[in-house]
């Protein structure tokens, strides 16, 4: 598990994940949010443009 704290302007998920280097590339993003591994404040989160 990785934590990432984001201070400025909202970003949607999947960029995020892709720029932290969580995934190779953003539909690898998208895919990993839609089968619901990723965690957002401590609540599973499916929605790839969640910001």
């Amino acid at each position: 598990m990785r934590e990432v704290e984001i201070t400025t302007e909202p970003v949607e998920l999947y960029k995020i994940l892709k720029f932290e280097g969580m995934a190779s590339s953003g539909g690898e993003a998208k895919f990993v949010i839609e089968q619901g591994q990723v965690i957002v404040n401590g609540e599973v989160e499916t929605r790839k443009r969640k910001k």
